[in-house]
């Protein structure tokens, strides 16, 4: 014969059957890990493919004062009258910054820090000859770009 049960069945299944905590926090740490990757992934491609390259900005900085220079180089920079009424003083300030905000970005640019200065130095100082002569460095180095 066999014996009777000593009391009621237990009220909870067996350990087999009831995930543990530990394995709870595993499983809740590589769901977390995953989405972590992924969003790590997407940030990734999202730069690479939208983001400005570090170049970029430069790139537009010496567009946009290679397009002054050389205009100024077929038009001349010989001052029409000492005033700031006269674009070509704008022009030439404008060019320089750009050259300037460029060579900030890398080793790549620092090129253009110099003649950039030396652009708007010789023409505040009214240097005509100085400012052709810088005028035709910039339009070389914007040439060979």
């Amino acid at each position: 014969m066999s014996q009777p049960p000593l009391g009621p069945p237990p009220a909870t299944p067996p350990n087999d059957a009831v995930p543990s905590s530990r394995g709870r926090g595993l499983l809740v740490g590589v769901a977390l890990g995953a989405v972590l990757l992924g969003l790590a992934g997407g940030v990734l491609i999202g730069w690479l493919v939208f983001d400005d390259a570090p170049g970029s900005r430069a790139e537009a900085d010496l567009d946009a004062g290679c397009a002054v220079v050389e205009r100024l180089d077929a038009d001349g920079v010989e001052p029409k009258e000492t005033s700031l009424d006269d674009p070509v003083l704008w022009e030439l300030g404008g060019a320089s910054q750009m050259f300037v905000a460029a060579s900030t970005t890398g080793k790549k640019y620092e090129k253009w820090k110099e003649p950039g200065n030396e652009l708007l130095a010789t023409f505040q100082r009214f240097d005509v000859e100085g400012t052709k002569k810088t005028l035709e460095t910039l339009v070389d180095m914007c040439a060979d770009r």
